[in-house]
């Protein structure tokens, strides 16, 4: 595979496989598809990421998740 060498997407592929359930096959297939759809998947996926980081927080109690503005 011609982009296995690629530091930003091993890196992101290591990221991504940390996710439950998620091995690096699946995570690569996932990075993957998400290159081929730039415009429809990463520019709303990086908004809405930095959206939740933002603006959501964990409730150390219950362990619910709620908005901090």
């Amino acid at each position: 595979m011609a982009d296995s060498n690629v530091k930003e997407i091993n890196n992101l592929v290591k990221t991504v496989s940390k996710l439950k359930s998620l091995g690096p096959k699946s995570a690569r297939r996932i990075v993957l598809q998400l290159l081929d759809n730039k415009e429809e998947l990463i520019k709303p996926l990086t908004k809405q990421l930095a959206e939740i980081y933002k603006n959501l927080s964990r409730c150390e109690i219950c362990g619910d998740y709620f908005s901090i503005n």
